[in-house]
């Protein structure tokens, strides 16, 4: 699972579970870290920022997700290398610098497919919705499937045509159990799933799509939680 661990001159990293306060002071940056990469050399991966002699993240395994990173605002290069990494010199791929300004809060989802378009996409995280609502940021990340639309059954289309690396929301829906759909921009869907968001009333979810229509390991529908948690959706019968 996640270890972190600290940064000599760089930051002190620390998780947060409570629901009340996700957010580190006015003056650091936060960041998600979540793993859709299919690649199998990728399967399981350490995270370095700036080259430290350590990784910020040990052991991020696929369809995995850190909670709440606090980091001293700046300007940060981070370093994927293979689980169990013995250094920097291990980092198989590198992305940066990237400016964290202060305040902000960023989730970066590690995505694609290593030798052809592995990469790190950005985008604002939102850490609340309004009361009775639940938030929703998704995020396309199966190499063989086309660009979608995702609809949710009784309610229509809540998300058009979100392309291959992209995310599109946030997105709120009245919090419940939903049955969402997948399929491609403009025709029906072509595989659902159980969404249960009932309890999750204002807070958010990043929603992403992960793994092959067509290969191993198989597509799903997982949704990462502020902290940290993973849901994976159930295919409706």
């Amino acid at each position: 699972m996640k270890h972190f661990l600290a940064l000599v001159a760089i930051a002190v990293l620390t998780m947060s579970c409570g629901d009340d306060d996700p957010t580190g002071p006015a003056d650091d940056a936060v960041i998600q870290i979540i793993h859709n990469s299919p690649s199998t050399d990728a399967a399981v991966v350490d995270i370095y920022l700036n080259d430290g002699s350590a990784p910020a993240v040990d052991d991020l395994a696929f369809q995995e997700a850190t909670g709440m990173i606090e980091l001293a605002a700046g300007s940060y290069t981070i370093g994927i290398a293979p689980g169990s990494s013995t250094g920097p010199g291990d980092i198989i791929a590198s992305f940066g610098p990237v400016d964290l300004d202060a305040g902000s809060q960023t989730v970066i989802m590690a995505a694609g497919e290593l030798g052809d378009d592995f990469t790190l996409v950005f985008n604002e995280l939102v850490t609340t919705a309004t009361s009775g609502n639940v938030g929703l940021l998704a995020f396309h990340g199966s190499p063989d499937a086309p660009t979608v639309d995702i609809t949710a059954e009784g309610v229509g289309v809540l998300v058009t045509a979100l392309q291959y690396l992209t995310f599109q929301g946030y997105i709120e829906v009245p919090e419940g159990d939903y049955v969402l759909g997948i399929g491609p921009t403009g025709a029906a869907p072509i595989i659902e799933f159980d969404v249960p968001l009932s309890g999750l009333g204002g807070s958010t979810a990043v929603a992403f799509a992960s793994g092959y229509l067509n290969g191993t390991p198989g597509f799903g529908l997982l949704a990462a939680l502020n902290d940290g948690t993973v849901v994976v959706f159930a295919v409706s019968q």
